[in-house]
């Protein structure tokens, strides 16, 4: 009997030996939860390096792209903002005029000094060239005369215009640079015959836009400047011809 309790107790004490306690079951899990974290913080922080990684390998490939847009958006921007020159003028010369009856009057007188001005700058550039590329002696005089005629002709406009406060260009505008262009790449005969039948076709222009000016300006110093160079024009124009027709031998 003794020995069966004893066999009893003792397969009581295997039983409780074989159960752990509450504690030590918390801990294994406490444990495994711990090496879970730290896996997934491993595995985690793996993927992130790595996105970082692709993210700044896109954004090399993107930068170049970008960089190229940008350079030619403002280059776009630039290129856009290179306005005529008789153009920039004019807009300069109507934020200065006052909104008054007699506004649209004042500009038709500005925009005459505008083109004048830049067909003044022209002669003078053509004439130099004439200087160099002409192969006629009457065509290299007559472009000397046009040098010392039409620089005295633009003081005379840029003193008007520093008195009126009227902005006047600078180089000459598309329309005029665009025959200095054509005319400067050519040489000898070809120069001779170009040139001058351009100055026959310009000067029969400007007479007519100096004689309405000379007549019809409201301003009173540049309808007079207008009026005062409808002469000379003139003697240009037929110097033009003369010099056209023999060139055309």
């Amino acid at each position: 009997m003794k020995r069966l309790r004893l066999g009893m107790m003792n397969e009581n004490k295997i039983l409780v030996f074989k159960s752990p306690a509450p504690s030590i079951l918390i801990g294994r899990i406490a444990v495994r939860a711990n090496i879970l974290a730290i896996v997934l913080f491993l595995l985690l922080q793996q993927y992130l390096n790595t996105l970082i990684t692709l993210i700044k390998l896109f954004m090399k490939k993107l930068t170049m792209p970008l960089m190229a847009f940008a350079l030619l958006f403002v280059v776009s921007c630039n290129s856009g903002s290179q306005t005529d020159s008789t153009t920039a003028a004019e807009e300069k010369n109507e934020q200065k005029t006052d909104a008054s009856a007699a506004k649209v009057q004042v500009e038709d007188d500005n925009e005459f000094a505008v083109e004048a001005a830049s067909g003044g700058l022209m002669e003078v550039e053509l004439g130099t060239i004439a200087a160099q590329n002409a192969s006629s002696p009457k065509v290299k005089e007559f472009g000397q005369r046009m040098v010392r005629d039409h620089s005295k002709a633009n003081e005379e406009l840029k003193a008007i215009a520093m008195r009126k406060n009227i902005t006047l260009p600078t180089t000459p505008g598309d329309k005029h640079q665009h025959h200095i262009d054509e005319l400067k790449a050519k040489k000898g005969a070809d120069f001779d015959k170009a040139y001058m039948s351009m100055m026959v076709e310009d000067h029969n222009e400007d007479i007519k836009k100096f004689e309405n000016e000379g007549q019809t300006g409201k301003d009173a110093d540049i309808k007079a400047f207008a009026a005062g160079k409808v002469t000379v024009l003139k003697e240009h124009l037929e110097m033009a011809k003369a010099t056209n027709d023999a060139v055309k031998q």
